[in-house]
């Protein structure tokens, strides 16, 4: 779905209306495909000048228990995340 941002002024893609509202919230132009050992590569195409939840590309959506309705656009800080040990 996509909302149109008020200091943007551009459509952005994000999971549900009022995700703008929310702290986890951080619109940013699509990177384009990631791939490990060689970085971000654009689409080459209309796609490349996208916009999109920066947080929702990321790490997903968090779940709605943790997002709070915020007045003033932050990043999504780590240490609100579960991160998993890696063995």
């Amino acid at each position: 779905m996509k909302v149109k941002d008020r200091v943007l002024k551009r459509e952005v893609d994000v999971c549900c209306k009022d995700c703008s509202t929310y702290k986890c919230y951080w619109p940013r132009l699509n990177p384009g495909i990631f791939t490990q050992g060689r970085g971000y590569r654009s689409y080459g195409d209309r796609r490349d000048k996208e916009w999109l939840c920066g947080t929702r590309e990321i790490h997903g959506c968090p779940d709605k228990s943790e997002v709070l309705i915020s007045s003033n656009r932050m990043p999504y800080y780590k240490d609100t995340y579960i991160t998993v040990p890696v063995r």
